[in-house]
C-alpha cells in the first residue's frame, strides 16, 4: 500500500474505501441500515449518505446498524454519537482502527457491550484491484441496550479476541475521564491501599 493510499484511507474527507462484503457477512448480525456510506459501498439496502450527514440526524430506533466511519479527526464524533444513540433503542456495530491510546477509544471501553480485536488486517477496497491489507489493525465495537452480547461471543471469536467490558470496573487516566466537557462520575476510583499493610515490621 502506498503512502498516498494510507493518507487517504485515514482521512475524514474520503469515504471511497469499502469494507469487504465477506467481512460484513461474517458478523452475526442482520443489518438494516448502513449509517455512513455511498451508493458504491453501502452494505445494506438502506444507507445514509454524506449529503444527509449522519452525525446531524437521529439514529433512534433504526434497528441493527452497520457503521464504518471516516478514519480522520472526526472519528471521535462518530464513536461518541454511537455510544449515545444506542441508549435510544438502536444497535450499532462499528468498525474502527485499533487505537486504544486515543481519547475517543474511551467511549468504546466505557459504553460498548462487546469489543472484538480483529486478528487479521482488513483489505479495504477502492477498486477491484486493491488487494493490500490496511496498515492498521481493526476493532469491532457493539453499542446496544437490548442486544444479548453473550449470544455473539462464539461467532465473533472467529474474527479475533472478544471481550465484554464490565461496568464500574474501568479505571482510566485523568485525560480520558473528561471528554467534551463531560465527566463520567459513575466511574469509581480504586480504593487507596492501606500503607500500614505493606510496611515492614521492625524486629
Amino acid at each position: 500500500m502506498t503512502n498516498q493510499n494510507i493518507t487517504v484511507m485515514t482521512s475524514s474527507h474520503n469515504m471511497d474505501w469499502a469494507t469487504p462484503q465477506e467481512f460484513v457477512d461474517s458478523l452475526p448480525y442482520k443489518f438494516e441500515l448502513d449509517l455512513c456510506a455511498t451508493h458504491n459501498n453501502a452494505k445494506c439496502s438502506q444507507w445514509i449518505s454524506p449529503a444527509k450527514d449522519s452525525l446531524t440526524i437521529s439514529w433512534e430506533r433504526r434497528g441493527i446498524c452497520f457503521l464504518n466511519p471516516p478514519y480522520g479527526r472526526s472519528i471521535g464524533h462518530w464513536v461518541e454519537k454511537a455510544s449515545k444513540e444506542a441508549r435510544n433503542g438502536t444497535t450499532i456495530v462499528m468498525l474502527v482502527p485499533n487505537r486504544t491510546e486515543t481519547k475517543w477509544f474511551y467511549y468504546i471501553w466505557r459504553y460498548a457491550k462487546l469489543i472484538c480485536f480483529c486478528s487479521k488486517r482488513i483489505k479495504f477496497k477502492r477498486s477491484p484491484n486493491d488487494n493490500d491489507s490496511a496498515p492498521f489493525a481493526s476493532v469491532i465495537a457493539v453499542f446496544s441496550e437490548y442486544d444479548q452480547p453473550n449470544m455473539k461471543f462464539k461467532a465473533m471469536s472467529k474474527l479475533g479476541v472478544v471481550i465484554q467490558p464490565i461496568k464500574n470496573t474501568l479505571w482510566l487516566p485523568k485525560h480520558m475521564e473528561a471528554l467534551h466537557g463531560t465527566v463520567h462520575e459513575d466511574l469509581e476510583p480504586p480504593k487507596k491501599a492501606d500503607k500500614n499493610k505493606f510496611r515492614k515490621h521492625k524486629k
